[in-house]
């Protein structure tokens, strides 16, 4: 039988996922009232247009709540020695040209070090984090991703120069839905950075979130040597 944490834990991501996707099938039944009412061309092509996007954020919010749904009974991770670089390069060419196209990218990462993950879930944790540079940044202002390597330990860290007013609550971040009041404007759930964490720590590694001197964000990918990253 399942354990009383196992039960409080479907009974929490119940609750979430119901009052989550309440408000976007809300939107988009308004929407499909909408395209119903059209009297011109134009209200039919901007209520289809809404549909498409509510549809859009819908299918995503699901997605990711299935994802954090499969990561709570994951035990058991099938690891293999992988290309960093190869993992950025395919994480990239998963987010949207338009977030890409947002900012100049600085790859500090060579072709030569390899990453001991399940490479699925840890291009999973890239794909999120340089989609949240690339949305969160500053227009027109650079991503750096690079990889460090020492005797003791080894970090990839993805440094992005904040939009004007964007100051992240670092201590909020990973937090399940959670949306600061002045991104309300850019597509999310508020699951991705709970995904990440997730999967950081079924990997053991420490994930940290940081805003340096020159006031960028900093996201700190750290291992211990010769475990994750060499």
């Amino acid at each position: 039988f399942p354990s009383h944490d196992t039960l409080a834990q479907e009974k929490r991501f119940i609750a979430d996922a119901s009052h989550e996707l309440r408000t976007p099938l809300t939107i988009l039944q308004f929407h499909t009232d909408n395209l119903a009412k059209a009297r011109s061309d134009d209200e039919f092509q901007l209520a289809n247009e809404a549909i498409q996007k509510s549809t859009k954020r819908l299918s995503h919010l699901v997605f990711q709540l299935m994802e954090m749904q499969k990561l709570e009974h994951l035990s058991h991770l099938e690891k293999k020695r992988i290309s960093l670089l190869g993992l950025i390069s395919d994480a990239m060419g998963q987010i949207e040209s338009k977030h890409l196209d947002n900012v100049s990218w600085d790859i500090r990462v060579s072709a030569e070090p390899t990453i001991y993950v399940e490479p699925a879930l840890f291009q999973c944790v890239l794909r999120n984090l340089l989609d949240n540079a690339a949305k969160y940044a500053s227009p027109n202002s650079v991503v750096v991703v690079e990889h460090f390597s020492t005797l003791t330990h080894c970090k990839l860290t993805l440094t992005n120069q904040l939009s004007e007013g964007s100051k992240p609550e670092l201590d909020r971040l990973g937090e399940r839905f959670f949306r600061a009041p002045i991104n309300q404007d850019i597509a999310g759930s508020g699951l991705g950075l709970s995904i990440v964490r997730k999967i950081t720590e079924l990997h053991q590694i420490d994930l940290t979130y940081q805003i340096n001197d020159d006031g960028c964000f900093v996201v700190v990918l750290t291992k211990q040597e010769n475990t994750v990253l060499t």
